[in-house]
């Protein structure tokens, strides 16, 4: 058996500055971001962002296909809306 160290930047929570420097910099690269404060909001703005009748593939998408968020299974069953 082989073990790989992590690094502890991929282990710790994010400085204070950090959310707001990804920000910036994502929205220096034509990207449109929304900050919210949990997982339901979290849910809610993705869902929001989508036209109704659209067909989204989710199938690779680890952070939609996380349980915790429920975005997957929403959109999988018609996003609620």
């Amino acid at each position: 058996m082989s073990t790989t160290a992590t690094p502890d930047r991929f282990t710790t929570l994010a400085d204070e500055h950090a959310p707001a420097s990804t920000v910036v910099a994502l929205e220096d690269h034509g990207f449109s971001v929304q900050v919210v404060g949990d997982l339901d909001a979290a849910r809610a703005a993705v869902l929001a962002r989508l036209p109704v009748d659209s067909s989204v593939m989710t199938n690779t998408s680890v952070t939609l296909a996380e349980t915790e968020t429920g975005i997957a299974d929403a959109i999988d069953n018609g996003g609620g809306r």
